[in-house]
């Protein structure tokens, strides 16, 4: 990041902490995991910051503390979306026991709540105002509400639209109505259902 107040001198970076700081917390089997790093990105209005590693976990830190919050072993991540009710979807794409969408409960490290089947997933997007999250996989985007009960906490599937360039490889939000596919060979706009 550079001011641009100051021009292009990389001496005006400023790093707050390194995340190993954090991580060195971990039992010695996530810190592994958590390499190579594949996102960081603040939630909760940038007081944490969400982290998944393509090396098999993905964990949530707390900013001013640097303290772990949450952790779990998540094969191949790729990406993760913080949901309501204190909720985390992670995308997790080619890895043998990956391959899914899992669920996790944030307020217990390691617990995953549900998980759905899907060939290598790329990207999770969570629309507050339909309720619904989108998974984007390598062969289709799908749609999924959250069923939540005293019992238990499941991802319904209600959608799937196959991905006509085949091999979607990044999902982000447009605005309330589109959301973005990025594929192998191109980029796509989606128009949400309403």
């Amino acid at each position: 990041v550079i001011d641009p107040e100051r021009g292009n001198d990389s001496s005006t970076i400023v790093w707050k902490w390194k995340v190993e700081e954090s991580v060195a917390e971990l039992p010695a089997m996530y810190r592994r995991l958590l390499v190579p790093l594949h996102e960081c990105k603040p939630i909760r209005d940038n007081t944490q910051l969400l982290l998944t590693s393509s090396g098999g976990a993905t964990c949530v830190l707390d900013i001013a503390t640097k303290k772990i919050i949450f952790y779990a072993q998540t094969p191949m991540a790729h990406s993760a979306e913080l949901l309501p009710f204190n909720l985390l979807a992670v995308a997790n794409s080619t890895h043998p026991k990956g391959n899914s969408v899992e669920l996790y409960d944030l307020s217990k490290s390691e617990k995953r709540v549900d998980s759905d089947s899907l060939y290598s997933g790329h990207g999770v997007v969570w629309h507050a105002g339909l309720e619904r999250l989108f998974v984007l996989g390598y062969q289709d985007l799908r749609t999924y509400r959250l069923s939540i009960s005293s019992a238990d906490t499941v991802l319904v599937q209600e959608d799937v639209v196959t991905i006509p360039d085949e091999g979607g490889h990044d999902l982000s939000r447009v605005n309330s109505k589109q959301l973005l596919v990025t594929t192998h060979h191109g980029v796509l706009l989606y128009n949400i259902q309403q």
